[in-house]
């Protein structure tokens, strides 16, 4: 089946697809393309600053992310990231002094954000977890598939917590509770991410999908945290089988109500960062891989070392 090309541009040796402006842009081209091909085994790698800045030290999942259908921008980081590559080549081709070089740039990462809203149709961030309830919507009017895999509860060193509390199941509760015609096939989080776990895990999805009368699944969501959750997409779909793959992080522990929503006002000032800090502290190594970490290094990469 013919493919469109697809805009890429790679940060820190990462691909990222910048060709979806919004998630209008990037449902379409799920449903005209990834789902055309039912045994395509597509995955879609939801790249977030710390996928990025992880990858620089893990070439095997660097080339995960790479291999991937889409890779798409979950953050603003990754969107400013982008940006900042943009700006810097025309700084280039000013072709000043190294000092002035580096000055400028500077000044153009301390401005960068006010800049990137200057910008006549920025793209939006595409995040995992606004993801997964774009595709429960378009399950309720369109009736494509869904099974959810994966999340956990944590105390507040990040420690999973030893529970009976099914994540995914009461994600898809909430969910459907909103949209009553999605069709959710099979969720659980009784299932890690090993892969000794694989073979029970495909005959749970393999039962609910005998009792629901399908052969295939269009869409596997997978919260088993970054790195694993791609991994395993990768040795199971085509067991499934499923024609998309979507790694979601904790996304399910957001709908099941163990996590509450980034606030509006913090999601238009894009510091989804900074809630998240307050009410996950056990994250304050992540987030300060994101910032001021990955800010620092992008300078020093495209910067100082040009």
């Amino acid at each position: 089946m013919f493919m469109p090309r697809l805009d890429k541009q790679y940060l820190l040796g990462v691909k990222i697809n910048t060709c979806f402006k919004n998630f209008n842009d990037l449902l379409g081209h799920i449903e005209n393309n990834l789902l055309a091909n039912k045994a395509a085994n597509n995955i879609i790698s939801t790249t977030n600053v710390e996928f990025i800045m992880d990858a620089q030290d893990d070439l095997e999942f660097q080339n995960l992310i790479n291999s991937a259908s889409l890779s798409i921008p979950d953050g603003y980081g990754v969107l400013y990231g982008l940006f900042y590559l943009q700006i810097l080549d025309k700084i280039h081709q000013k072709d000043l002094p190294k000092a002035v070089f580096i000055l400028v740039s500077f000044l153009a990462g301390i401005f960068l954000p006010i800049l990137y809203r200057m910008q006549k149709t920025p793209n939006e961030s595409l995040t995992g977890i606004s993801l997964v309830e774009h595709l429960v919507a378009l399950s309720h009017l369109k009736g494509y598939t869904l099974c959810l895999l994966g999340g956990w509860p944590k105390d507040i060193f990040g420690k999973r917590v030893q529970t009976d509390i099914d994540v995914a199941t009461i994600a898809t509760q909430n969910l459907l509770k909103k949209y009553p015609k999605a069709r959710i096939i099979a969720s659980t989080s009784q299932f890690s991410h090993k892969e000794y776990d694989d073979t029970a895990t495909l005959s749970f999805i393999h039962n609910c999908m005998l009792k629901s009368k399908i052969s295939h699944i269009d869409f596997v969501l997978v919260g088993y945290g970054h790195k694993n959750q791609e991994k395993w997409l990768i040795r199971n779909m085509a067991y499934i089988p499923a024609s998309v793959g979507i790694g979601v992080g904790g996304s399910f522990d957001v709908y099941a109500k163990l996590l509450p929503k980034v606030p509006l006002t913090l999601r238009k000032l894009h510091l989804e960062w900074f809630f998240r800090l307050l009410v996950q502290p056990w994250r304050v190594k992540r987030i300060l891989k994101a910032f001021p970490y990955y800010p620092m290094y992008l300078f020093h990469k495209y910067v100082l070392q040009k």
